[in-house]
This record gives C-alpha cells, structure tokens and sequence, in this order.
C-alpha cells in the first residue's frame, strides 16, 4: 500500500489546471465504512466546505447503530490532512460531548485512525490531582491543545464547555456537538452562548438521533446554530411553521388546519435537506 506522504504527493500531482486537488477519504478508513457511511462524509464534507462561512454547518441525524461517530471521525480526519489547495482544511477541531462519553470518543479516535496517525485527540478540562492542583491542570490541557502541535482533536464535556468557552474562542476551525438537541434543554441559552462563543466564525456539525420528533423549538435552536439566519427570527418561525404544524397535529384539528400544517412540514424539510442527513 501507498504510504499517505506519496498519496498526497501522487494526488497534488493531479491537481488541475486551477491548482485545485482531489479530497480523498483515508484508504484505511473507505474500506472499513458502510455505503451510507461513505456518503455520510462525503454529505458532511460538502456541508462544512460552503463558500459562505455563515452556511458551514450540518447536522447528521441517523439512528443510534449507524456510525456517527465514524463518519465524524472520518471527516474530521480528511479535513485535517487535505483540502482541495493541497494543504489541511482545518488546524483544530473540537468535540463536545457529555461527560460520560469523553473517553469513549477518545477511544473511538484511537481506533478508527491509529496511534501512529497525526490525528491525536486530549480531553480538555479534565484533572486527576488534587483539588488545590485541579485547575492547573486543567487550562494546561486548554494550552496544550491550542498552542501545541501534538494534539489537533480536543473533547470536552458540555459543563466544561460553560466554563472554558472563552478560552478557547477563536482557535477552534471545527466544533462537532453530540448529542446536539441538548443545545436546548441543557442549561437553557448557556449552552447555546458557549457552543457559539467557542465556535465563531467556524465550521459546526450536530450529531442527533431525534431532531425531527415533536419538539420544533429544539429543531429550531439546532439548525439556528449550525446555520444562522436560515430559518429566520424564532417568532417568525413559530408564526409560519411551528404553529400551523403543531395545530394539524391536534384530534380536532380542521381539514383545512390539516393540509396548511402538512404543506409547511413539507416545505419545512425542504428548507432542511441541503444541510441535515437522517
């Protein structure tokens, strides 16, 4: 097999007349991914590679079992080697995650890309001295993962998220959220405040099983994050979409009620489909 360094050499040799290179998945990683998996990243990819920084975001909203977390890793991988210049398409990338999921994502990373990748992942804000120790240790971690070069995935838990968003503002090109629909029902706006004060200016992607059940303000906090403005003011949102579609739902809702709610569910999943993959 071809050692990646001669890939990228054999690829940017490739390159077109207008300097632009194939973005290729990892040979190691295409063969062991499912179809829907492949298209998964390739979907993400396209997503968080949009011209307009404002639209740089996607949320993939398969079942539990599918491989989320593959495909996270997988596109995550690819945009921290290549891009289509021939250089990586991102520097540091963030995974926030609940607390009892730090060490699996880490795990996962490991292996899925292997030790000897340059893909290295850290769990920020974490400490296993004691408590006159505990707080060193963890803004070391903050400044290992911003300033270093060893590590170029850092995961944190969304509690800590709150407390070192600031911190890490403005040195993140990539935060991936799971379990995204938490963005509304953990902690009110102060998730929200941190996933975007962490994030500005960057590229976001939500993972969620449940996006599109009963709860549309949670819908709505979700794609407002990954892509701001798209789907308007919330007022206008509840006023044009949420309120007819929760009125269809009702047992004595009109026929008329009926078909105006069905009508905006649908134009409503429109809206949806170039940036969220279920």
């Amino acid at each position: 097999q071809l050692s990646l360094a001669l890939c990228a050499r054999l690829i940017a040799r490739e390159a077109n007349k207008d300097g632009i290179c194939p973005v290729v998945l990892d040979p190691s990683l295409y063969k062991k991914m499912r179809p829907h998996q492949k298209e998964g990243v390739q979907f993400l990819y396209k997503c968080v590679t949009e011209s307009v920084v404002l639209q740089r975001g996607a949320i993939l909203a398969d079942d539990m079992g599918l491989g989320k977390s593959l495909q996270t890793i997988a596109l995550l991988e690819t945009l921290l080697k290549q891009g289509p210049q021939g250089v990586p398409t991102v520097k540091k990338a963030l995974i926030v995650a609940p607390s009892s999921l730090l060490d699996n994502w880490r795990g996962e990373i490991l292996k899925w890309v292997g030790e000897a990748s340059t893909v290295k992942a850290i769990i920020l804000g974490t400490s296993s001295s004691t408590a006159s120790k505990q707080e060193q240790e963890k803004k070391q971690t903050l400044l290992d993962f911003k300033f270093g070069r060893l590590y170029n995935i850092g995961i944190i838990s969304y509690e800590n998220l709150r407390k070192y968003a600031g911190e890490l503002s403005g040195s993140i090109d990539i935060l991936v959220a799971d379990e995204g629909h938490r963005i509304k029902s953990a902690s009110g706006n102060k998730t929200i405040d941190a996933l975007v004060m962490a994030s500005k200016n960057s590229r976001r992607v939500l993972l969620s099983g449940t996006p599109l059940q009963n709860n549309l303000s949670e819908l709505y906090a979700m794609c407002d994050y990954v892509r701001p403005g798209m789907l308007g003011t919330y007022a206008s949102f509840q006023n044009v979409f949420a309120g007819p579609i929760e009125k269809s739902r009702d047992k004595n809702a009109k026929e008329e009620a009926k078909v105006l709610g069905a009508a905006r569910l649908e134009e409503l999943k429109s809206m949806l489909t170039p940036f969220m993959l279920r």
